[in-house]
């Protein structure tokens, strides 16, 4: 509780987890910025959900852990009976549950915008939260290792620089089939190419990329070994 009360009193988190992901749907939807989106509203919410787990399970994790790293605040946590496991399961727990605040602000704007946006949703529902909660796992258990291997302002940069790359290059924005295919053949196997496959075949196709899941489980299963044995208070 502490966790998620921390990630919304923050103005910053805010702003990545709720604002930035439901003005990429709208000006996706409304606009011919991206064509395939805006010809598919169901595969615009796919890909926009992607967003919103990056951004609030990877960027918002890795940079507010790593300040508090700086501040002491996590050093202080030390001195308590949690462990490195309690902390980490904590942070992924409310974690979780920004990433259900951010994607249910992206599904109430597809909703303002078209209630068949949503179809494909309703159909896949249960499948589309255990692709949304395993992708969340995985970002915020990278996001961990990450904070905590480098200074606070180290990973404030590569955070950031690491979002703006995967929504632009990594399958997210630009479909995999639309990328030169030597770096598709690559991206289908990182988080957010795998990611937004496996949404966009479950909200537009209302089929199951078995494939793409797979991956996202992997690294949801590998980044969670990583972060409880790199997790760090200092």
């Amino acid at each position: 509780m502490w966790e998620l009360t921390l990630n919304l009193k923050n103005g910053e988190q805010l702003l990545l987890v709720v604002v930035i992901p439901v003005a990429i749907f709208l000006a996706a939807t409304t606009t011919n910025f991206l064509p395939t989106l805006a010809e598919s509203p169901a595969h615009a919410l796919a890909t926009v959900l992607a967003v919103s787990v990056l951004a609030s399970a990877f960027t918002s994790v890795a940079i507010s852990t790593a300040f508090e790293r700086r501040s002491g605040a996590l050093l202080y946590m030390s001195t308590t009976p949690l462990g490195k496991s309690d902390v980490v399961l904590a942070k992924v727990i409310a974690t979780l549950f920004t990433v259900l605040l951010s994607c249910g602000a992206v599904v109430l704007a597809a909703l303002a915008t078209s209630f068949s946006t949503v179809t494909g949703l309703a159909l896949m529902l249960p499948a589309t939260l255990v692709i949304l909660v395993c992708g969340a796992v995985a970002a915020a258990s990278w996001a961990l290792t990450l904070a905590s291997t480098l200074r606070a302002e180290g990973v404030l940069a590569l955070a950031n620089a690491i979002f703006v790359i995967a929504i632009l290059f990594g399958g997210v924005l630009i479909p995999l089939d639309q990328l030169p295919q030597a770096w598709a053949s690559v991206a289908q196997f990182l988080l957010p190419g795998a990611l937004t496959t496996a949404l966009t075949s479950a909200l537009v196709s209302n089929s199951i990329d078995f494939f793409a899941s797979a991956v996202v489980l992997v690294w949801a299963i590998t980044g969670t070994l990583m972060a409880s044995r790199f997790f760090r208070w200092i």
